[in-house]
């Protein structure tokens, strides 16, 4: 088995010489056999071998016996070792997330850090075959796309998996034959998590009533959708960057772009622009990636709702994805700052073009001036004939998104709309040659 992981290794370039190895050491037979050969290839690839151990502060007495098998090991072959814990309980409760979650944050988070203090290169972790058949059918089962049936990566940054290319089986036969102790974790029997579920249950029952070579089919199906997932990553890359402006928080997708593209590469686009809202995309399946997707041939104004309060709408030419929406009310509460000056007009005097600065006849005004958002009955004058037409159809033929029409703001003249700030006036109020009174407001856009 020694050379099998040896030549994996080498396949991946995991290690080279002089590279400094940091082991996660549990004492469970996966992490002690990664152990074991890793200390016999160092005499081989010219490595050196330092390990740690996480107490998840769980399992009590039987956590602390591991932790001293672990001690016990390394110090047995003069490996530098480093006992760590954390109460992953109580962190999955700080954190709002599971146990298993929690722990697994936990391991990684120390891996790293004492990875830095230690100053190693590679951090070794003893997933084998069965943990990749686990996780691809773990993933598949929760909803996931290429990427998810692509399982673990051999390497990932820093962290090598050399067991990945052997089973369970031949772990422990390697075990036994160079008669080797290792610590069995009694939480691993559980059916609390759904990964123990599918390692218990789901994977022996295919090993034995469907095809004996199941876990090794499951990670050759991983080996061939990693390899497809990182081809099509990198084109989806090149169509990220044609298709999608980014401004601040918001992501707009060009439909028009979008539109030619492979349904495939849609959807990495989608899930690159979640995955540049979300920290974490534990929450999104396939089912919120393919509905965003399908907003794309969907009629303008229509939207979905994503977790955590993220919204992604069709717009007239694309698809914008951001965070909640709120919808103005009324009045506005903290208006735009603007500015009113009354003045005597010279016919022919030249008006300059200014979108926040517009000019009107003042003695056209009939009410007091109001600065707000739109209302039901607004409307404004659209051309010389006096022709009238409601605010609302105005936004519509301008496609000015309907999540946004309640935030422009407007000078009304009661119902009469005499500036849509940002686009036009009313003709109602336009100067013109008759003109003697001008009312010029600006309005700081800022």
């Amino acid at each position: 088995m020694e050379d099998k992981v040896f030549n994996y290794i080498r396949e991946y370039n995991m290690i080279e010489d002089n590279d400094t190895v940091l082991v996660g050491l549990s004492g469970g037979a996966d992490s002690v056999c990664l152990f074991t050969v890793l200390l016999n290839l160092s005499k081989r690839i010219g490595f050196k071998l330092g390990c740690v151990h996480l107490n998840h502060m769980i399992r009590g007495s039987e956590a602390e016996r591991d932790a001293q098998y672990c001690e016990y090991i390394c110090k047995k072959h003069d490996i530098p070792f480093e006992i760590v814990k954390e109460d992953v309980p109580k962190l999955a409760k700080s954190w709002h997330m599971s146990e298993e979650e929690a722990g697994r944050k936990a391991r990684y988070d120390t891996f790293y850090r004492m990875a830095k203090e230690y100053g190693a290169t590679k951090i070794a972790v003893a997933h084998h075959m069965n943990d990749q058949a686990e996780t691809v059918l773990y993933n598949l089962f929760r909803g996931s796309g290429v990427r998810g049936l692509s399982g673990i990566k051999p390497v990932n940054g820093m962290i090598i998996r050399p067991l990945l290319c052997v089973n369970r089986q031949e772990i422990e036969h390697y075990l036994k034959d160079n008669k080797i102790l290792y610590m069995t974790d009694s939480t691993n029997e559980t059916e609390d998590y759904m990964r123990n579920r599918i390692r218990n249950r789901v994977l022996p029952y295919a090993v034995m009533n469907i095809n004996e070579n199941s876990i090794e089919n499951i990670n050759q199906a991983a080996r061939l959708c990693n390899a497809a997932e990182s081809y099509i990553s990198k084109e989806a890359e090149k169509s990220f960057e044609k298709c999608v402006n980014v401004n601040e928080k918001t992501y707009e997708i060009d439909i028009e772009e979008f539109s030619q593209l492979d349904y495939i590469i849609k959807t990495y686009i989608v899930r690159n622009v979640l995955e540049r809202i979300y920290t974490s995309l534990k929450d999104i399946s396939m089912n919120h990636i393919d509905s965003v997707v399908s907003l794309a041939d969907m009629q303008v104004s229509k939207k979905i709702s994503l977790p955590k309060g993220i919204i992604a709408r069709r717009d007239y030419d694309k698809l914008v994805l951001c965070g909640q929406y709120e919808k103005p009310s009324g009045e506005i509460k903290k208006p735009p700052q603007y500015q009113i000056e009354k003045i005597l007009w010279e016919s022919g005097r030249e008006i300059p073009k200014n979108d926040y600065t517009k000019y009107f006849d003042y003695d056209k005004i009939k009410s007091n001036l109001v600065q707000r958002y739109r209302k039901p009955g607004d409307y404004l004058v659209v051309d010389a004939k006096g022709s009238k037409k409601k605010l609302k159809d105005y936004f519509i033929d301008e496609k000015i998104p309907s999540m946004l029409r309640d935030s422009i703001p407007v000078f009304a003249d009661g119902n009469h709309i005499m500036w849509v700030v940002g686009y036009r006036i009313s003709e109602e109020y336009k100067v013109s040659d008759t003109t003697k009174n001008v009312l010029k407001i600006t309005v700081d856009c800022e």
